[in-house]
């Protein structure tokens, strides 16, 4: 059996893991909306956000494929793809396994990539005059993030220290002028 091409390259692979999922039964154009959302975060927080999805309490900001897309308040055009978010959950929750079983921290992990791509099209069975299935080609990487998220005081206590230090300078340097 010949191996899997991955769609990304990634230089270190020992901080990565990732998950495929072949000819998954969703749209791809859902698929790419619900990607492009939770691209970027904390592998958790997509978990709990894909949840908040599946259970109707938060909406999936459509921004390329909004046709017939209600709005959503706060969003704009949005909507709830269930059965899209049930499938990337559960590719999520393999790819958490695998970076388990690699010896990462899955709860330090950040999507880095989502890569949905058009799947096999097959027939439907039965008399349904020509009519193909949607299906898509999934792909996750997830990577340990490196640098460690800080609170807001403490960014803005070292904004001031950083502020004061350069005010001294301003002095020191005025002061060398006058000299």
């Amino acid at each position: 059996m010949a191996q899997y091409k991955y769609a990304t390259k990634m230089e270190n692979e020992d901080s990565i893991a990732r998950a495929v999922g072949r000819d998954v039964e969703i749209s791809k154009k859902q698929a790419i909306e619900v990607c492009n959302f939770i691209k970027g975060m904390n592998v958790d927080d997509a978990k709990k956000i894909l949840q908040d999805v599946i259970n109707k309490k938060k909406a999936v900001k459509f921004r390329r494929f909004t046709g017939g897309a209600a709005h959503r308040k706060g969003i704009g055009a949005g909507k709830y793809p269930i059965k899209c978010c049930i499938e990337i959950l559960r590719l999520l929750n393999q790819v958490a396994a695998n970076a388990s079983f690699k010896g990462l921290n899955p709860s330090n992990m950040i999507i880095k990539a989502l890569c949905p791509q058009t799947g096999a099209k097959r027939w439907h069975y039965g008399r349904q005059r020509r009519r193909r299935m949607k299906r898509a080609n999934l792909e996750i990487v997830i990577q340990e993030s490196e640098e460690k998220k800080t609170s807001k005081k403490q960014k803005d206590s070292e904004g001031k220290k950083a502020a004061e230090k350069n005010i001294t300078k301003k002095k020191e340097a005025k002061e060398e002028m006058k000299k």
